[in-house]
């Protein structure tokens, strides 16, 4: 597939904790959307988005979360152009307590790309 560009992932090991808030809430004062989810292995094994307000699910942040912050890209139309709901930044986290698990999605345009690059001083994750 010619016109497929692979994700983007970044490294955000170093990250403290009190940094890792400051670029969600960063992210979520420029996003596009963004959304909240669980999942409750006693009940399904779907995850279900639920309504919970930016600043409840941020306390559910923890060092045991695991916390991405990816580039993803996807396809382009034959013009060039990203295809739409593709080509955007997707922060967030899901928390690793157990029973029931919180996902935190921020979605952000790619062009705010370089200014968190440079504010956390993130780099790409080798594989």
């Amino acid at each position: 597939m010619d016109n497929y560009e692979q994700d983007v992932f970044y490294d955000t090991e170093e990250l403290t904790l009190e940094q890792k808030r400051n670029l969600l809430e960063d992210a979520h004062k420029v996003c596009l959307r963004w959304n909240a989810d669980v999942l409750d292995c006693r009940k399904s094994w779907a995850r279900e988005t639920i309504e919970i307000s930016f600043e409840d699910i941020l306390k559910k942040l923890d060092e045991d979360s695991h916390f991405v912050f990816i580039h993803r890209k996807g396809f382009l139309g034959a013009s060039g152009d990203p295809l739409p709901g593709e080509y955007q930044l997707e922060i967030g986290f899901r928390t690793m307590r157990g029973e029931p698990d919180y996902y935190l999605f921020i979605f952000c345009d790619q062009k705010k790309l370089s200014k968190f690059l440079t504010k956390y001083h993130l780099e790409k994750h080798i594989r």
